[in-house]
């Protein structure tokens, strides 16, 4: 039910939103405060709002049209972490945190060195699915899998592409324990 439909039918609109924590619950274009009960992890849920204030439905499926409807970041996931395939990054493993955004609601793992999209909610980042490779991603896949030093021979490795790589070679394990 649109918001229209809601207001005209005289019922509370209610729309379905990635939650992540707190208090503050954002679109991307407007913000409500959240009133009473918290969602008990984050995820998607319905919420009734009214005015600025929002309030917890329930559960609820991902909005299908959501990645649609907000701006896209596409980059590659290194555990919870995006580094935008447009990032001008330093190769350098120990570096990954600065030169990389925290992503929500990962569903399942996707396939190393894929590219994923996500929507950027202000400074959060959600998100949503794993793309089809259209370059180097599987040529990087299997140097990781024959355990390469490098991948200086590949050609069209991004750097964003490379800090992946080298993030999975020479973090050390518990570092990549906390990324994946």
């Amino acid at each position: 039910m649109s918001a229209w439909e809601a207001l005209l039918g005289g019922e509370a609109p209610h729309q379905v939103m990635p939650w992540v924590g707190g208090r503050r619950l954002s679109d991307g274009r407007q913000a409500w405060k959240l009133q009473g009960a918290l969602p008990p992890a984050p995820g998607w849920y319905a919420f009734k709002l009214s005015g600025r204030r929002a309030q917890l439905i329930g559960p609820a499926e991902a909005d299908v049209d959501f990645e649609d409807e907000h701006p896209n970041v596409i980059g590659y996931l290194i555990g919870d972490r995006l580094v935008p395939v447009d990032a001008r990054v330093d190769p350098d493993p120990a570096r990954l945190v600065s030169q990389s955004r925290r992503v929500y609601l990962v569903e399942g793992q996707p396939e190393r060195f894929s590219r994923v999209i996500t929507v950027a909610l202000g400074e959060a980042l959600i998100f949503c699915r794993a793309l089809f490779p259209e370059g180097p991603e599987l040529d990087v896949l299997a140097a990781y899998q024959a355990g390469a030093d490098s991948v200086r021979e590949i050609k069209g490795v991004t750097p964003a592409l490379e800090l992946a790589f080298r993030a999975a070679r020479h973090l050390a394990p518990e570092e990549k324990a906390s990324l994946y």
